[in-house]
């Protein structure tokens, strides 16, 4: 299998927010997969781990208010936890390691969540 997300844009400009136009899915993005959940978040990162694949971003919404990292467990295809936060990640700066999931922040912060 292959996990993506994926923005729809049209041509010359980027994707309205609050569109529910960002997917996760497994498989392709019209559905065909076991996996496709559309996202409330505008991805910043993606990592899979063991059973689990762990996305950070700010809330598809204008103005964005929070950041959410969601946590989906890949072979039950079930959102298993979700952890909101202040601070805005930077772009591919999610990491899982001894367990913990760590996302650095465009604050110069560096945030850390158990992984259970």
């Amino acid at each position: 299998w292959r996990a993506g997300w994926n923005a729809l844009f049209r041509v010359g400009h980027v994707a309205p927010p609050g569109q529910g136009q960002f997917k996760l899915f497994t498989g392709n993005p019209q559905g065909r997969g076991d996996f496709n959940y559309v996202l409330p978040i505008r991805p910043d990162g993606i990592v899979v781990a063991g059973d689990y694949v762990y996305l950070a971003g700010r809330e598809d919404l204008y103005p964005a208010s929070k950041s959410i990292l969601l946590t989906y467990h890949l072979q039950t295809n079930k959102e298993v936890a979700t952890h909101v936060f202040a601070e805005s990640p930077t772009f591919d700066g999610l990491v899982v390691a001894n367990g913990k999931i760590f996302i650095s922040t465009k604050e110069g912060k560096l945030i850390c969540f158990d992984s259970k």
